[in-house]
């Protein structure tokens, strides 16, 4: 347990480390560190937070449909407009569940209200499509609560893929997913940097956008394997999503090698290259290699959540893949046995033969 002991030992020993003269302020950092365990959610809470959002706009929804309401676009307008900011202003008081669930609920409300309106003024779907990444985008800039941001994240990728279905540019649908996979690498990569500084990024929306963003990827690389919605995409770029996650992956192997004890630079390459060698054989298959990205990355951070987002995701992906070979029952089994045990020899060489010779 942190406590004023602990942090003053820590900065004792920061301050003998450093070639320059630090100095800290212990009341604040306490203040922050107790503002931070407080401000703590865990997953089911946020989860049945969203879900108390969700139904607290259906209900709403069904309030203008049995008021009639919904015949009103100025009403519609004027209600999502004052929800909306309502939405905002609470999500700027923290990160409590209650105020979390509250913003949500409202910002949900008032989105509803602003598809009725859109509809009732005729708007072209591109110019309401706009004005949903324009709030969003806002709202991950003025709010702080940490499930309003995340359903912001949320919402912007979906509106984005939307605006990009309805133009017709299904092609741009993979390089997109490459784009946000850059970007998740990027912030995840250098979380110390933002969290100190918080300059980059406010810690909450650090975490909302991480959070988001990792569910993004997953939902679009889902709809994508699956073609749920018969959005007719086509894997003509498919390419550059799996060669920017065998790249990302090979870097994030590079830099979490010595986790694991494996220090020296020829070691740390070798295995790069191996591991985006091993997923050759899916490059027509981006979403296993997503997987296999986000166990690197949620190792590297001890992101619970993402690590178990990877796994389920891992098994879910490389089943679907070896369903969709067409191969024979007997060869997909062969194959399955063949890349267990090379995977069995590659755990030996690393742990009987490469940590061993770092030691040394």
């Amino acid at each position: 347990m942190i406590n004023k002991d602990n942090i003053h030992q820590l900065t004792i020993d920061l301050k003998e480390s450093s070639e320059r003269e630090l100095t800290f302020d212990h009341n604040a950092i306490l203040d922050e560190i107790r503002n931070d365990t407080q401000d703590q959610q865990t997953l089911a809470i946020k989860i049945l937070s969203i879900a108390g959002g969700i139904l607290g706009a259906l209900a709403f929804a069904g309030f203008l449909f049995a008021a009639e309401l919904y015949e009103s676009a100025v009403a519609l307008t004027t209600v999502g407009i004052v929800m909306t900011i309502a939405a905002i202003v609470l999500g700027r008081w923290g990160a409590k569940v209650i105020w979390d669930t509250f913003s949500a609920s409202f910002y949900l409300m008032g989105y509803t209200c602003v598809i009725f309106a859109s509809d009732r003024l005729d708007w072209s779907t591109n110019l309401t499509l706009t004005l949903f990444i324009v709030i969003e985008i806002a709202t991950l800039y003025l709010s702080r609560s940490y499930l309003l941001n995340f359903l912001s994240v949320l919402l912007l990728t979906g509106n984005v893929v939307a605006m990009l279905i309805h133009n017709n540019l299904q092609d741009l649908y993979y390089p997109l997913v490459a784009l946000l996979s850059i970007k998740l690498t990027l912030i995840m990569g250098y979380e110390i940097k933002i969290l100190t500084t918080g300059v980059i990024l406010p810690i909450r929306t650090y975490h909302a956008l991480r959070s988001g963003l990792l569910f993004s990827l997953l939902f679009l690389l889902i709809i994508g394997n699956n073609n749920i919605y018969n959005f007719e995409l086509h894997d003509t770029f498919s390419w550059v999503a799996s060669t920017v996650f065998l790249l990302l992956i090979a870097l994030t192997t590079f830099k979490i090698a010595p986790l694991l004890r494996i220090n020296k630079s020829l070691y740390r390459i070798l295995i790069s290259i191996v591991a985006m060698l091993l997923l050759l054989p899916t490059y027509y298959y981006p979403a296993v290699s997503f997987s296999i990205l986000t166990l690197l990355l949620s190792f590297h951070l001890k992101y619970k959540t993402g690590l178990a987002v990877g796994i389920i995701a891992f098994l879910y992906f490389i089943s679907r893949f070896y369903y969709d070979l067409n191969y024979s029952l007997l060869t997909k089994s062969l194959l399955l046995f063949g890349t267990g045990l090379l995977f069995l020899l590659l755990y030996t060489l690393v742990h009987k033969k490469l940590i061993p010779n770092e030691r040394l």
